[in-house]
């Protein structure tokens, strides 16, 4: 199974949000039919994104509001995969964060009271009126 129709599965497989017909085969023969003929309706259309600064051309599929990418990257050991539910596509740019400390820092800051240890409280007894 190439790359592109690894991506594209989910969205065809999610298009209508209920249990298709045609996921439920006998065989694993009849579901890799049903993948393809899946995968047939779809037409990957180029994309172009802003990869740190450069401009890529991409294959992207899209089936309602949701839609998924390949961005071959030759000169890397890897390429980029990319899925979008109701995001745009145009302009679409990643760019690379070469040091994340201050984003590590900040969200430490911010969550690390959360996760501090409390003694449980019993409920204050309330005086009685009667006495």
């Amino acid at each position: 199974m190439t790359a592109m129709a690894r991506l594209a599965l989910p969205l065809v497989r999610d298009r209508d949000g209920f249990s298709d017909p045609r996921w439920a085969p006998h065989t694993v023969e009849e579901f890799h039919r049903a993948q393809e003929r899946a995968l047939a309706e779809l037409s990957p259309q180029p994309l172009d994104v802003r990869v740190d600064g450069i401009s890529r051309t991409a294959e992207v599929v899209s089936v309602a509001d949701a839609w998924a990418a390949l961005v071959a990257m030759p000169e890397k050991d890897f390429d980029l995969e990319l899925r979008g539910h109701a995001w745009p596509r145009a302009g679409l740019a990643l760019d690379v964060i070469a040091d994340l400390e201050p984003y590590i820092a900040g969200s430490r800051a911010m969550v690390g009271p959360l996760l501090l240890p409390r003694r449980p409280r019993l409920p204050r007894r309330r005086p009685d009126s009667g006495s």
